[in-house]
Formats: C-alpha cells, structure tokens, sequence
C-alpha cells in the first residue's frame, strides 16, 4: 500500500468517526451490559490499565475523566513497563488490560503472565491471539482498522473508556 492509499483510507476513516461515536453511544446497552454485569460482582478500589501504543494513549486521555467520575484511582501503565517494574495488584484492583487489534506481543505476554481474578480484556478484535489468554473479553466497539496509524482506534478507545467510567457509578 502506497503513502497516497494510506493517507485516503486514513480519511476515510476520521469521515467516519462521528458516526461510529454516535453509534457506540446509541448502542451503549448492549456494549457495555456483558462487562458491566461482571464489574457489579465486584467491589472495586482501584482500576489498572495496561496499554500499549494508541490504546495506552487513550487511557492516558481517558484517565482524569474516569478518576473525576470514579473518585478512585485509575491507574495507566505500558504493558512493557507492568512486567518489568510495577506489576503490583492489590485485591480489590480490577485490570483493563487492552489492545485495540489484539495483535500486541507485549500484552499477550502480559495476558500470559498476570495472575488476578479481575482481568478484563477490550479489544476489537475478540477472537484476536491476545483473547485466547483471557477469559473476559470484552468489544471496545471500534471494528477493524486496517492502517497502521489509527484514528478511530483511538477516539472510540477514549469514549469507551469515559462511557465505562460513567456507566460503572450509575
């Protein structure tokens, strides 16, 4: 694929971003009632997001959002930096552990790894590689994206992340 067809698709997906925002806002029910009946089981104190790429930049923006709404922490790390330098989990921590194409070799080998009864996977691409290390899989509600730079990855990652927050204290 040429710089020109990169550019154009790339396009055509921010064209769509609007749409695919008040679609996932429209559909909030039956995107968010699979992972909102799991996280009622649980009392939370703390919500861990392991991301890597456009999905750590995501949460990174989604973070003071959630912590605002939530009024606990929400913490944001790499996957990289999880398993090497900060992969304390107290019990009442939930783990979003995400990867928007579920294709990242950092988070499969974090899925591999990590040994808590509240880890979530969001992905869209739930029938990826990383999903078969995680029985909670949940759809980030984006779809395929086939360009390397992701646009709507990222926008639609943020608003799922912000509707969760918002959806969890209700």
């Amino acid at each position: 694929m040429n710089i020109l067809d990169i550019q154009s698709e790339m396009f055509d997906y921010i064209n769509h971003i609007s749409k695919n925002i008040t679609e996932n806002i429209s559909n909030y029910e039956s995107l968010f009632s699979p992972i909102l009946m799991e996280l009622k089981e649980v009392e939370v104190k703390r919500i861990i997001i392991i991301a890597s790429g456009s999905s750590f930049n995501a949460s990174i923006a989604a973070k003071p959002f959630m912590q605002k709404v939530l009024k606990y922490e929400v913490k944001v790390v790499t996957s990289f930096y999880f398993q090497k330098y900060d992969n304390m989990i107290l019990e009442k921590d939930i783990v979003l552990v995400i990867s928007q194409s579920g294709r990242s070799s950092n988070i499969i080998s974090v899925l591999k790894t990590i040994q808590h009864d509240y880890v979530y996977m969001l992905t869209s691409n739930v029938d990826s590689v990383a999903c078969k290390y995680c029985t909670r899989v949940f759809d980030l509600g984006i779809h395929e994206e086939k360009v390397e730079f992701v646009t709507k990855g990222y926008t639609l990652t943020v608003l799922y992340l912000m509707l969760l927050g918002l959806l969890i204290i209700l």
